[in-house]
């Protein structure tokens, strides 16, 4: 019943290693900056903070790794790497950090070098660096207090260059002191994927058909959800280079698991695991590609509103799997999870409340309605107001995709005709316990082979016209 968006997906590889490491042992207070030091010198943290490191020595092996001067650098000094070299820093956070400034630039024989930094043993981020100048790149990544170490190292430079990138300093962004219930989708802007299919599109028609190329750009400019399922073979890199991506632009991805057996009771999107044991190990490896970043979950669309096609033996796998599947996700503190739970058409309210419960939702952030659906963002509102207060105030956030002119006649929900763009993703909602309106339907793909759409997931650039050109803006 639900409709997967399939665009393809980067993955990306780990960059080379060098052998010469820099160790920063780092006495900090609640900023923590790593900065190019040799020796016992101390650099005074960044924005004015009093805090400094101490301690700091350089350890040469093979591979280029040196202090220089640098009058751009804070304290006029910098670190130089080279191609194929690595600098490992030893530091200690006083609280959680949830995002890291890089200050850093090229140096003067490599063009647009990327530098990547590993926390921890961690899949490496990366970054693009700007030519002769000191530039700020914010990464989201999700530390928390005591020992860690930082892996630097250059993907991309020149062969015989010793001075690929200098970086001046990594400032540790930390946590501030909320409630346990703020919003965690407001914790960053949503992430863009420029890579969708709305997005080719409207590059496709930019000459030809400038009209229609500004409508489709509507769609593109929105940050919409990435889904997971069968088709990933490879789930655990193809998720980590969705996060990758999104961190490195310094905003927070929206993603889908979609796996489980008996998927869509044999519909248009149906397939999911073989087993039990095959989506188990499958979410686990999905679970692992996001690893220690922050990213926004919507967990198995349709399983809780639709179980009734199942037998009581399938209901009774699916509330164990859902229930280790919050178990393996709330593991990683950087995910905010939601687990489906229709639409406001759908199960009555009190139903809805008790399946949430059966599995365990009181563990995650909340639940996802809405999602492929029509349904207006007033009539979901009133309605996850009453499955929140059922469950004692759990937040929610609602599917606008394609809901701007609200449900077709019948409540028809595969590719109906004359329906619109609704409200664009935005944490600002009109509840507070309704955390954000998302798009995780990618409007223009197909629900399935029907109103003379193509095959469920498939990109319809003509229906995805009709939805733009309808929206009311």
């Amino acid at each position: 019943m639900r409709s997967p968006a399939l665009t393809p997906v980067e993955t990306r590889t780990s960059p080379p290693s060098g052998r010469r490491r820099l160790a920063i042992g780092a006495a900090v207070g609640f900023a923590c900056v790593v900065g190019a030091l040799v020796g016992p010198a101390a650099l005074a943290s960044a924005a004015g903070s009093s805090y400094r490191l101490s301690g700091a020595s350089l350890h040469r092996n093979r591979g280029h790794v040196a202090a220089v001067r640098d009058r751009g650098a804070g304290g006029a000094r910098a670190l130089a790497l080279g191609k194929g070299a690595i600098a490992t820093g030893s530091f200690s956070l006083p609280g959680p950090a949830l995002g890291v400034r890089v200050r850093a630039r090229a140096g003067r024989c490599a063009a647009r070098p990327i530098l990547s930094l590993g926390f921890d043993g961690a899949r490496p981020l990366r970054l693009k660096l700007s030519l002769r100048r000191f530039r700020d790149q914010q990464l989201l990544v999700l530390l928390d207090h005591g020992a860690h170490v930082v892996k630097l190292s250059v993907a991309r430079g020149g062969a015989a260059c010793r001075q690929a990138v200098l970086i001046d300093r990594l400032v540790f962004v930390p946590a501030s002191p909320t409630p346990s219930g703020s919003n965690p989708v407001a914790a960053a802007p949503l992430w863009v994927n420029p890579d969708t299919s709305a997005a080719r599109q409207a590059q496709a028609w930019r000459d030809s058909r400038p009209a229609d190329a500004a409508q489709m750009d509507k769609i593109a400019s929105q940050p919409q959800a990435t889904w997971f399922g069968h088709w990933n073979d490879t789930v655990r890199s193809d998720v980590a280079a969705v996060v990758d991506r999104a961190a490195e632009a310094g905003r927070l991805p929206i993603l889908v698991a979609y796996d489980l057996p008996y998927l869509d009771c044999g519909g248009f999107s149906s397939g999911g695991a073989s087993s039990a044991s095959a989506y188990q190990s499958w979410i686990r490896s999905f679970a692992a590609g996001i690893g220690d970043r922050r990213a926004v979950v919507i967990l198995e669309p349709d399983a809780l509103p639709e179980w009734d096609c199942l037998s009581a033996e399938q209901r009774a796998s699916y509330i164990s799997l859902l229930s280790d599947a919050i178990a393996v996700l709330t593991a990683h503190p950087g995910v905010a999870l939601y687990l489906d739970a229709g639409n406001s058409a759908w199960q009555p309210a009190d139903e809805m409340a008790r399946r949430l419960t059966q599995v365990g939702a009181q563990r995650a952030r909340g639940f996802a309605l809405n999602v492929s659906n029509f349904q207006t963002t007033e009539s979901s509102l009133a309605y996850g107001k009453q499955v929140s207060a059922l469950l004692g105030g759990a937040h929610f956030v609602v599917d606008t995709s394609r809901n701007g002119n609200g449900p077709p006649a019948g409540n028809a929900w595969c590719n109906p005709p004359d329906r619109a763009l609704g409200a664009r993703p935005t944490a600002r909602t009109d509840d507070p316990t309704a955390d954000a309106y998302v798009w995780i339907k990618s409007p223009g793909e197909s629900d399935g082979p029907c109103n003379g759409g193509p095959d469920a997931g498939v990109w319809w650039p003509d229906y995805a016209l009709g939805l733009a050109q309808r929206a009311a803006y």
